[in-house]
């Protein structure tokens, strides 16, 4: 049996599509294959802060950002996708942070103490750390000229 040469470009365009969507899913962070949890934390302030960005615990990447929803009191709920292979404590703080000297942000969680595990869809705790400039600017009043 042959096939014609329309079956076989319809088959191979129909892969291309589907490698470029796989494609384009794990550039945006999202990794199709593994498992993950979904928590939420909710921000006054979410300045830089930007889907994607890394979850860490100690330095250590444990998942990501995977969607920010600002809220009617313009509060801004922030959803973290986090590895299944990681236990995260309720009483867990989810802190946002300043990585570096240019102001790229980063969750960072502070593991509580508790037995008790959060469940997927579970809304932590959340906190935010000062930049460092800004907490300068606030402890000493600018010299007039």
């Amino acid at each position: 049996m042959q096939i014609s040469n329309e079956t076989k470009i319809g088959a191979l365009t129909t892969i291309a599509i589907a490698v470029l969507i796989l494609g384009y899913s794990f550039l945006k962070g999202n990794d199709i294959f593994s498992g993950s949890n979904k928590f939420y934390a909710v921000y006054k302030s979410v300045d830089g802060l930007t889907v994607s960005k890394p979850v860490l615990v100690n330095g250590f990447p444990i998942g990501h950002i995977s969607k920010m929803q600002l809220g009617e009191d313009g509060r801004t709920t922030v959803e973290f996708k986090i590895k299944s292979e990681y236990n995260v404590p309720v009483n867990t703080l989810a802190k946002l942070v300043s990585t570096d000297l240019l102001g790229s942000k980063a969750i960072v969680f502070l593991l509580g103490d508790s037995k008790q595990y959060a469940e997927n869809k579970d809304t932590l705790r959340a906190d935010i750390r000062v930049a460092w400039p800004k907490a300068c600017s606030l402890s000493k009043p600018k010299p007039r000229i």
